[in-house]
């Protein structure tokens, strides 16, 4: 589906595929799909799968990342 929020919080448990628009993403669990956003966060849980835009980059040790990760200046 299409999120367009403020904040997205996807719990370690928790999927999303589709296309998000977003201030801030805090992924612990499983993204698929496109997203923008101003600040990305990808915790040691989780897998990233798709295209993804940002501004600020955080992401620990161990998370899985697939497709592309853009910096938007």
């Amino acid at each position: 589906g299409q999120i367009q929020v403020n904040e997205l919080t996807i719990g370690s448990k928790g999927a999303v595929e589709g296309v998000v628009s977003c201030h801030s993403l805090h992924i612990k669990g499983k993204f698929a799909g496109t997203a923008i956003c101003n600040e990305l966060i990808v915790t040691s849980s989780a897998s990233v799968d798709g295209h993804v835009v940002y501004q600020t980059l955080s992401v620990q040790k161990g998370a899985s990342i697939k497709g592309e990760l853009l910096l938007d200046k």
